[in-house]
């Protein structure tokens, strides 16, 4: 086999208080949820922040089963005992300081049977619904970030709990293959879902074949997913930082740097490439909950260059901003036609003279006063 390239991540070391951290527990119809509630210092803002709900994988179960809770040690060094930062990459010091936020990070069992059940599901949305109550958590801006069997609880989760999250971070993990031919969810969540999908080439653990059956599926559902590699070279960090200026929301990175085991470092290289690339950090945080009927209709007139654009909106604020995007093909890039505020429902304007044969489709995007998209209509094709 021909030895895999790139570069390789180093292992997030140990995090240790670094949040105002606690283990909590939660109960239901006979069932005890435990799970540890990590806090940032909201002395520093009076904003309602995000929240990311961590689900670890298998190894950590194994823990759990052996005493890891009993252990307090264990629950103090969380980061030590499982080894990778799958709840703890969130507390590195110069992102606390810089998007802070809350960490669920529930400790499942192999006792727990299925971790994406929905009765276990349910509850995580009501530990959730607990503190956005309380104002400190922002209900617009709710991740969840998954490693292994947890990579594929946060792809399951749009479906179960529906409309919830902004975001899900799939590490390492997937759907079933029955899911991947069958689950609506690809139509009715998936689109108004941002993802940002990791694997590894030689992970034997999570492999590459359902991850990239799932993201076939994804773009034959009319996503537009886009696939990334390991981003090491100055051009692919170039290439990304273009890509994340404009409206895009789905993502896929397939990892080939050289590791030592699948199932070991293979299967731990998606997660600490993440929490070590700030492109994908400034992504997330960009990140809230798509009000889907928000932008009601729009209408789109194209004759002799000249493009018409008229639309009804039911926006949050009087200053939110639109930005009107055109791709002409579907192997191009969306490029900005213009912005301007949310509230004027219309625009005209003249197409570049250079503009290429085919057709051509619109994108409004609307933008909160934060520059977060909340709200997007794309347009049918249309013939130029």
């Amino acid at each position: 086999m021909a030895q895999l390239i790139g570069f390789k991540p180093k292992a997030i070391a140990p995090l240790r208080r670094l949040f105002k951290g606690k283990l909590e527990s939660y109960e239901k119809d006979g069932y005890t949820l435990s799970y540890h509630l990590y806090s940032p210092d909201t002395e520093q803002t009076d904003q309602a922040l995000p929240l990311i709900l961590a689900i670890h994988g298998t190894v950590e179960g194994l823990l759990i089963d052996n005493g890891y809770i009993e252990n307090p040690h264990l629950i103090d060094d969380i980061g030590e005992a499982i080894g990778r930062p799958v709840a703890t990459a969130w507390m590195q010091p110069h992102l606390l300081k810089q998007y802070p936020a809350y960490v669920i990070a529930p400790r499942l069992s192999f006792s727990d049977e299925y971790w994406a059940d929905e009765f276990l599901s349910q509850i995580y949305g009501e530990v959730i619904d607990q503190l956005v109550s309380t104002g400190a958590v922002d209900p617009n801006r709710l991740y969840v970030v998954g490693h292994s069997i947890g990579g594929t609880v946060s792809w399951e989760m749009p479906r179960i709990l529906s409309g919830k999250f902004a975001a899900i971070l799939p590490m390492a993990g997937s759907l079933y293959d029955l899911a991947v031919e069958s689950d609506t969810t690809f139509e009715m969540e998936y689109p108004y879902v941002s993802i940002w999908a990791f694997s590894h080439l030689r992970d034997w653990d999570g492999g590459v074949a359902t991850p990239r059956r799932v993201v076939d599926r994804l773009r034959q559902s009319g996503i537009d997913m886009t696939r990334l590699g390991n981003l090491t070279e100055r051009a692919e960090r170039k290439r990304l930082a273009e890509l994340l200026t404009q409206p895009r929301r789905h993502f896929y990175s397939e990892l080939t740097f050289s590791c030592s085991a699948p199932g070991g470092d293979c299967h731990w290289g998606p997660i600490d490439t993440a929490a070590q690339e700030p492109l994908f950090f400034s992504w997330l945080f960009r990140q809230r909950r798509i009000q889907i009927d928000a932008v009601e209709q729009m209408n789109v007139q194209y004759d002799a260059s000249v493009l018409s654009l008229s639309w009804a909106a039911q926006t949050e604020n009087i200053q939110d901003q639109a930005a009107i995007w055109i791709r002409y093909n579907d192997d191009v890039d969306w490029q900005l036609l213009q912005r301007l505020n949310a509230s004027e429902l219309q625009y005209t304007g003249e197409l570049r003279a250079e503009t290429p044969p085919g057709t051509a489709r619109i994108r409004l995007v609307l933008h909160d006063q934060a520059g977060r998209i909340y709200s997007f209509k794309d347009s049918a094709d249309f013939a130029l």
